[in-house]
């Protein structure tokens, strides 16, 4: 069997997901869903012909109970609580419970949250993406005379071990001169900018699911496991967060 190439594997999954959002179009979601919103916003008369025009007044009911059960759910900051399943772990478990709880409150957990649950009540699902966030970035970094001096010593006692570990490479090894010559007054640095966990709320206009899927459970697979099910989001990105994609277009 042919391999498949990029450009094919790219349009199939193109197709996949274009048939989702016809199938979801088709079957009315888009439009309840952006009544729903409209009802919440307020967008409830509805446009007459001015010739038989008539009176209309509208109270906005489902402005004022969203707003009070969404702050019901979602004022106060959540306590999680960690409990070991294996006998012994218990430190772990209280470790794990400390890092959940700081993180929820230092990484913007909560406001995401609340806009997940502020959709749940006006379209009936919200949407939350969990992961883990890891960024690098290169700066030029000028060292000082003592700084220099101190990276050539490091480097020729981590030589000189090395040539008492191993004698028949000595003399493959850099000589001083060598490493006094590699260690120059500028250096490039890379330094971990971001290293921590992250949640996205998702737009429900953004989340495709497979129309084949039997029930919401057989999703979350792969196009290609168990069933054939699955669930994507659709999220933007700058060309040059994409790896591989240089100058192209988005």
């Amino acid at each position: 069997m042919p391999r498949v190439t990029l450009e094919k594997q790219l349009q199939q999954h193109r197709d996949k997901i274009e048939a989702s959002r016809r199938w979801r179009q088709n079957e009315g979601y888009v439009s309840t869903w952006t009544r729903m919103i409209d009802l919440y916003r307020g967008r409830q008369l509805h446009q007459q012909d001015p010739e038989t025009a008539y009176d209309q007044a509208m109270v906005n009911l489902a402005f004022s109970i969203q707003n009070i059960i969404v702050a019901s759910v979602t004022t106060q900051h959540p306590k999680f609580t960690v409990s070991a399943n294996v006998i012994g772990q218990d430190d772990q478990a209280t470790i794990a419970e400390a890092v959940l709880n700081y993180a929820w409150r230092h990484y913007g957990f909560h406001t995401e949250f609340q806009n997940a649950v502020n959709d749940m009540c006006m379209v009936g699902h919200g949407w939350l993406k969990i992961g883990w966030r890891y960024k690098e970035e290169t700066e030029k970094q000028t060292l000082s005379a003592e700084e220099q001096y101190g990276q050539v010593m490091q480097a020729q006692a981590q030589l000189e071990q090395v040539a008492a570990q191993a004698p028949e490479q000595a003399a493959e090894l850099p000589t001083n001169d060598q490493i006094e010559a590699a260690v120059g007054p500028t250096q490039e640095q890379t330094i971990v900018t971001e290293d921590d966990p992250f949640v996205e709320r998702v737009s429900p206009f953004d989340v495709v699911i497979d129309p084949e899927a039997m029930n919401p459970g057989s999703c979350g697979g792969s196009p290609s496991g168990p069933c054939g099910t699955w669930t994507r989001c659709a999220r933007t990105r700058r060309t040059t967060h994409v790896p591989g994609a240089g100058s192209r277009p988005t």
